[in-house]
């Protein structure tokens, strides 16, 4: 039986942190697309439908806080509840503010990448 992968979006303005994560979820098994701010995390999410995301909080062009909010809002439930599991180095940001927002799970950089994957599972096996 064909198993379709499970599709990632990564969104980072850093291009070493995409490729980082990028890398990382492919040799899981993942399909990966990328996006380097906050428009094109919205469009790439809507044209793409990831199964999960995973989030930069500081990015030009609208902040993660400004997608997770974007995307909550959607009336298509595919983008309303996906999982997005925010991984951010910005101090600027609350945690508290991205879970309000709409974050399945919060990470500071840098995490492990146990860590990481582990969350991506976890989130995937959430009803949604």
């Amino acid at each position: 039986m064909f198993e379709t992968k499970r599709k990632v979006l990564i969104v980072d303005d850093e291009r070493e942190m995409q490729l980082w994560l990028k890398s990382l979820f492919e040799q899981s098994g993942y399909e990966c697309v990328t996006a380097e701010d906050g428009a094109m995390a919205v469009s790439a999410a809507m044209r793409e439908e990831p199964d999960l995301m995973i989030l930069d909080l500081g990015l030009p062009a609208g902040s993660g806080v400004f997608v997770l909010e974007t995307l909550r809002k959607h009336p298509m439930e595919r983008m309303s509840k996906m999982p997005i599991i925010v991984f951010s180095g910005d101090k600027w940001y609350d945690k508290n503010e991205a879970f309000a927002a709409g974050a399945t799970a919060y990470f500071t950089k840098p995490a492990s990448n146990e860590e990481l994957l582990a969350a991506a599972e976890k989130a995937l096996a959430l009803p949604h």
